[in-house]
């Protein structure tokens, strides 16, 4: 997939006053380039800024770590918006998602101007929670979805289906579906398989 980008929004991790100045970096280093650049904290409550304007970006550059990355990803998802490609680069500790880091970010930049970019489409899950007939929850998730009882982790009876086929029944303290890119996270921590991200499987651990 080739994209051609003349347009970047950035956003950085909340308070985080690193990602912050390394924004003002990217933005100038952009500009230089004939490239716009915008920069916004990311914030959780609701879309980025990016998927409200007129002119929408080529590429949302993400600076933080994981858990930003993925905040941001379904935020664009919950907009709508499924063909945007989403880049990281890493402040934060793991960095499975976010491929760039802090210090290799203009090499990493430089690629993806000059068409090197590898766009990979991830799957994503959504969720509907149903009490009787009515609906009192429904998200979209990249990474997981975890069925509990809440804080006070007890025994649940729990049924299992697909493609309203029975997969079995049992008793669990809890329930992790989770994509491919979730398969690091809960679910490897509960002794379930590490997926390839390229994969069409969904994962689930009790």
């Amino acid at each position: 997939m080739t994209v051609t980008i003349s347009k970047v929004h950035i956003f950085t991790k909340t308070g985080h006053s690193t990602a912050r100045d390394l924004a003002r970096d990217i933005a100038a280093w952009l500009g230089e380039r004939d490239i716009a650049a915008e920069v916004a904290e990311h914030h959780r409550g609701g879309p980025p800024k990016a998927l409200m304007d007129t002119a929408r970006p080529d590429l949302l550059l993400v600076l933080g770590g994981d858990g930003t990355l993925l905040s941001v990803a379904r935020q664009v998802l919950n907009a709508g918006v499924d063909d945007l490609p989403v880049l990281g680069v890493n402040l934060g500790n793991l960095g499975f998602l976010a491929r760039a880091s802090a210090s290799g970010w203009q090499e990493f930049l430089s690629e993806t101007l000059n068409g090197e970019m590898c766009v990979e489409q991830r799957m994503a899950l959504a969720c509907t929670v149903l009490r009787g007939d009515v609906e009192v929850h429904k998200g979209l998730a990249i990474n997981d979805f975890v069925v509990s009882r809440g804080v006070m982790a007890r025994l649940i009876r729990l049924r299992t289906l697909f493609d309203d086929r029975p997969v079995c029944a049992l008793r669990a303290d809890g329930l992790i579906v989770c994509t491919p890119t979730g398969s690091t996270a809960y679910s490897v921590s509960a002794g379930g398989p590490v997926m390839h991200p390229r994969t069409s499987g969904i994962g689930v651990v009790a």
